[in-house]
């Protein structure tokens, strides 16, 4: 993603980035009242002490994911004020993803809030675009292995995990609920608070082991699945 499509804005007096390619100025507009605290009517996919997210249509029509992330203890708002935030690593990794032609729901807006002359982290905000489709578990769960769609999974996951060995890149916490297939046979990543890209080749071995350990313990009660995905982390 060029730096050219990613402009400053302001999120109810927060400084926030809008990536241009993919969300216009009246719905950055609309995003931006939003940064603070979740709208009315958002659907909730989850809501805990760290993190608060759901679906929201606003006025524009256009469906968005909301994400809004507070630091769990004052130790950790300093973390991540001084050395970058989980919604920070997630609003990079959605760009770098998708530059490099890695599936995921593209990062509209992001915006945080700081204390104490920026050093501490308040909260931070991520909006993207929804990922189509349902989680890889669930149709897999639904519709057995040998069903179409599960083996189309399989190829668009291999030629993912093919780009991101070239790339370096990790996703960090491949459970199923974070692969997306879409009606295409497309599986996309989300939840990328984990995610490293250009690694170093010693770090990324270690990274590229452990996505792979996470994302075969999705099927450790489906043997029939496990060999469906068997070849997925084989670098053609």
């Amino acid at each position: 993603m060029s730096s050219a499509n990613i402009l400053p804005i302001r999120c109810q007096g927060l400084p926030g980035l809008r990536n241009t390619a993919v969300c216009g100025e009246e719905l950055g507009q609309e995003l931006g009242a939003l940064v603070r605290r979740p709208p009315r009517g958002m659907h909730l996919y989850k809501f805990g002490s760290r993190s608060v997210v759901g679906a929201h249509v606003g006025e524009t029509g256009e469906e968005t994911i909301l994400k809004y992330y507070y630091p769990s203890s004052q130790i950790r708002s300093l973390v991540y004020g001084l050395r970058g935030s989980r919604c920070m690593r997630s609003w990079h990794a959605g760009l770098a993803f998708g530059q490099l032609g890695i599936p995921t729901p593209a990062p509209l807006v992001v915006a945080e809030a700081h204390k104490l002359g920026g050093v501490m982290l308040e909260s931070s905000f991520l909006a993207t675009r929804p990922a189509e489709g349902d989680a890889l578990g669930d149709l897999v769960s639904s519709h057995g292995a040998d069903h179409p769609l599960v083996t189309a999974a399989a190829e668009s996951l291999r030629e993912s995990f093919r780009l991101m060995h070239e790339h370096r890149c990790a996703h960090g916490d491949l459970k199923a609920n974070n692969l997306i297939l879409a009606p295409d046979g497309v599986v996309s990543f989300i939840d990328l608070d984990a995610a490293a890209w250009n690694l170093a080749p010693s770090a990324f071995a270690k990274q590229r082991n452990k996505d792979r350990t996470r994302f075969f313990k999705n099927w450790d009660d489906n043997p029939a699945a496990a060999e469906v995905f068997r070849k997925c982390f084989e670098e053609r």
